[in-house]
């Protein structure tokens, strides 16, 4: 009995994780959990260009290609989807 508790509780654990993990992606494959992240790391990150670097390397640790290869094309995709969250 104390052998399947365990197992059922390592199942459990790694059924949190996977959910976690998809959270995750999901959040940083839309346009908007994107940004969302990025002003979340504003205030760990000494400049806006960490902040960006920071969070393309996160997205990398989950397995997500580049979203910006360049901070200027960030810059550009900021601007423009502030100017559509503010319109």
């Amino acid at each position: 009995m104390y052998l399947i508790k365990n197992i059922n509780l390592l199942i459990m654990e790694i059924l949190m994780q996977k959910h976690e993990y998809a959270q995750q992606v999901r959040q940083l494959n839309c346009t908007s959990g994107y940004f969302h992240r990025f002003y979340e790391l504003i205030p760990e990150c000494k400049t806006h260009l960490e902040a960006w670097q920071k969070l393309e390397e996160e997205r990398e640790e989950l397995g997500l290609n580049e979203k910006y290869t360049t901070y200027s094309s960030f810059r550009k995709a900021k601007s423009n989807y502030m100017e559509i969250k503010f319109v």
